[in-house]
C-alpha cells in the first residue's frame, strides 16, 4: 500500500470468529461482528475502505455477517465496503493507479485460489494481479485444499482432509513454480500432503499473491 502512495490505518479489532463458526458458536460470532462493525462504521463514514488480508476473513465481513446480523445497519455497511486484498489492487490497477515498477519473476507461478476466495465471487483478481509480476505462463488452480477450517487439522479427520485436497496437491505441485495460495492454511494443508505422497520436492515457502507482489516490488 505504500509503494502505492495509500493512505492507511490498521484497523484490527479482533478475529473474525470463522473458527468460532465452524464450532457452531453462533452467539460469539454475532458479538464480535456487532462489535467490530460498530467501530469500523466511523472509518467508512470518513471515507475509508476494509481491507483485509485473509480470505476468511473477507469472505466472513463481506457475506457470513450480514447473514447472521441482517438487521443491523452497521454490518451491512461493513460488508458494502470491504475488499480482499488483491480485489483492491486490481481494483487500483483498472483505475491506473497501481504502480507497475515491478522486477518480474523468471518462473512461472502456480497458484492455488482456494474456496474462501472463490466464495466472494470477484473472479481471479489474485490471479489477474499475479500475471502482473511474472513473464511466465501462470496456473489457476481452483480446487478445495481439503482443510477445511478447524475441521482438517483434527486427528480424526485430517486423513479424510488430505484425501480430499490430494486433487489440488497433484495439480499445485505438477512442476517446478513458485507457489501461492490465498489461504495460508491451505497453502499448509497442500505442503503437508506434498511431503506425504513427494509429488514434488519443494523447498520454498507457499506465498500469499500479496508476498509476492512485495517481493516484486522490491522489499
Amino acid at each position: 500500500l505504500e509503494k502505492n502512495k495509500v493512505y492507511y490505518e490498521e484497523g484490527y479489532t479482533e478475529c473474525c470468529k470463522m473458527p468460532q463458526l465452524e464450532q457452531g458458536n453462533v452467539h460469539d460470532v454475532k458479538n464480535s461482528a456487532i462489535k467490530t462493525a460498530s467501530i469500523l462504521s466511523a472509518k467508512i463514514d470518513q471515507g475509508f475502505k476494509i481491507i483485509a488480508p485473509i480470505a476468511s476473513c473477507a469472505l466472513m465481513l463481506k457475506s457470513h455477517w450480514p447473514l447472521l446480523c441482517p438487521e443491523d445497519k452497521n454490518v451491512l455497511k461493513l460488508s458494502k465496503n470491504t475488499l480482499d486484498i488483491d480485489e483492491f489492487l486490481v481494483q487500483l490497477h483498472n483505475n491506473g493507479r497501481l504502480n507497475l515498477d515491478f522486477k518480474p519473476f523468471d518462473e512461472n507461478i502456480t497458484l492455488h485460489t482456494a474456496c474462501h476466495s472463490r466464495a466472494q465471487n470477484v473472479g481471479p483478481k489474485s490471479f489477474n494481479l499475479l500475471n502482473l509480476v511474472t513473464n511466465e505462463k501462470n496456473i489457476n488452480v481452483e480446487k478445495c485444499s481439503g482443510h477445511g477450517g478447524t475441521w482438517g487439522i483434527k486427528k480424526k479427520w485430517n486423513k479424510t482432509a488430505r484425501k480430499v485436497g490430494l486433487s489440488a496437491a497433484k495439480q499445485v505441485f505438477k512442476e517446478e513454480a513458485i507457489i501461492a495460495s490465498t489461504c495460508p492454511l491451505a497453502g499448509l494443508h497442500l505442503q503437508d500432503i506434498n511431503e506425504q505422497k513427494n509429488l514434488l520436492e519443494n523447498k520454498e515457502k507457499i506465498y500469499h499473491p500479496v508476498e509476492l507482489i512485495a517481493k516484486s516490488y522490491g522489499f
